[in-house]
C-alpha cells in the first residue's frame, strides 16, 4: 500500500480517487493511447492496484478537483473510464 502523511487531515474530507478503465488496444494507435493514459496516471501520482485500476490519495477537496480535471483532460477518445472518490474513512473500512 502507499505510505501517506496524514497529519492534520480530516479523514472525512480527505479522499482516495480511483480510476478504472477499459480502453481498446486492438490497433497500434489504440495501444499507444492506452499506454500514454497509464503513464499520465503514474506521472500524476497514481499507483496501480490492478492492471486497469489506479488510486491516489488527495488530502484536500481542491486537490481532488484538480486531479479529476487532469484525468478528464487525458482520457482517450474511445473506451470507458470511471472516476470514483471515497473518503479515507470509507477506504479504511
Amino acid at each position: 500500500m502507499v505510505a501517506v502523511n496524514r497529519t492534520h487531515v480530516s479523514k472525512y474530507r480527505a479522499m482516495w480517487v480511483f480510476v478504472m478503465f477499459d480502453l481498446p488496444v486492438e490497433t497500434a494507435t489504440e495501444r499507444k493511447r492506452s499506454a500514454k493514459f497509464r503513464h499520465d496516471l503514474l506521472i500524476e501520482g497514481f499507483v496501480m492496484l490492478q492492471y486497469s485500476v489506479y488510486a491516489r490519495y488527495c488530502d484536500t477537496q481542491d486537490k481532488l478537483r484538480a486531479v479529476k480535471k487532469y484525468i478528464r483532460s487525458r482520457i482517450p477518445p474511445d473506451g470507458q473510464v470511471r472516476i470514483l472518490g471515497v473518503t479515507d474513512t470509507q477506504f479504511g473500512n
